[in-house]
């Protein structure tokens, strides 16, 4: 019995396109080897007719399945009309208004992307301008992208090499009851892990905290799904330094958790929300979401500030 996953036609393609393509790629690509020839709802098949179910739904981007029907279709018809989105259109006020109707009360200014940390170092812009500071807290575990902005907020040595980063970040302890960086037990810890992120932030900080950007369930991490009482205190710990809290839902939002989005889990609304992957089912978009004021904010608010 063979061990190996790809047959002959995904070898050859995998390795054509090795010889062109820059190393670096998905780490699963490329233990794999497989080249995909279609999806059909939870469904690939890869070019030697074989099939896998795809338990990470695409990278947790196809939430409504591969190739859906209604997607395929949608995606079409607007192909064959227009495709450059910078103007307003029928589409695109549609797309708005509908998500307008599943948003929180208050959160309500949406401004759109095309990818997932473009939109939070967006937010983080966003922050800023609304408070006219400029550090943020992010959380061991975290990821957030990895593009320039983001990069100091990734909470795991994938950022080695990379340096030197930008300042004003402060990472601190994420819930992680299964395993708890403190070694202690929930519920009988009372949280520690707030009390120890309060000291750090307080002994590190210039007194300019922007933001506190949070994961409600970090996915990069191992899927770490903390106590519903914690975001409460995260809400708490902004609250205290006077910042924005920040919710990527890049992979919690549309669904993946049983709720539409992922803070609904805690009832704790964010003031600025992040949205992407299964936003467009596979569709290259993402968006900020925020309220009248903070998303009024300037420098934000001036033409060509906020958009990408």
């Amino acid at each position: 019995m063979s061990e190996e996953i790809a047959g002959p036609r995904s070898r050859a393609l995998f390795e054509a396109e090795q010889r062109i393509i820059a190393p670096g790629i998905q780490r699963l690509a490329t233990l794999a080897g497989i080249a995909m020839a279609r999806g059909e709802g939870a469904v690939l098949e890869d070019v030697d007719g074989s099939k896998y179910i795809d338990f990470m739904a695409g990278v947790a981007v196809a939430s409504i399945g591969h190739s859906h029907p209604a997607w395929v279709r949608a995606v079409t018809e607007q192909a064959q009309r227009l495709a450059v989105g910078s103007f307003t259109s029928e589409a695109r006020l549609r797309l708005l208004e509908l998500l307008a109707s599943v948003l929180p009360e208050g959160l309500r200014r949406v401004q759109l992307y095309s990818g997932g940390a473009e939109a939070v170092e967006a937010a983080l812009r966003l922050a800023r301008s609304a408070t006219g500071k400029f550090e943020v807290v992010g959380f061991w575990g975290g990821f957030h992208g990895k593009t320039g902005g983001v990069l100091p907020l990734i909470g795991d040595p994938f950022k080695r090499g990379w340096g030197p980063l930008g300042g004003g970040v402060h990472l601190v302890p994420y819930a992680d009851c299964y395993r708890c960086p403190l070694h202690a037990s929930y519920p009988s810890c009372g949280l520690g892990c707030l009390d120890i992120a309060r000291q750090q932030v307080h002994a590190a900080t210039a007194g300019a905290i922007a933001a506190v950007l949070v994961e409600p369930m970090q996915g990069t991490a191992g899927n770490v799904v903390p106590p519903p009482e914690w975001m409460a205190g995260v809400r708490e710990l902004a609250a205290e330094f006077d910042a924005l809290l920040i919710a990527d839902e890049m992979i919690t939002g549309f669904g993946r958790t049983g709720r539409l989005f992922g803070f609904e889990h805690s009832g704790v609304v964010p003031d600025v929300m992040t949205i992407g992957k299964g936003f467009g089912g596979g569709f290259p978009i993402s968006g900020v979401v925020a309220g009248e004021d903070t998303a009024s904010a300037l420098p934000w608010a001036k033409p060509s500030a906020s958009s990408s």
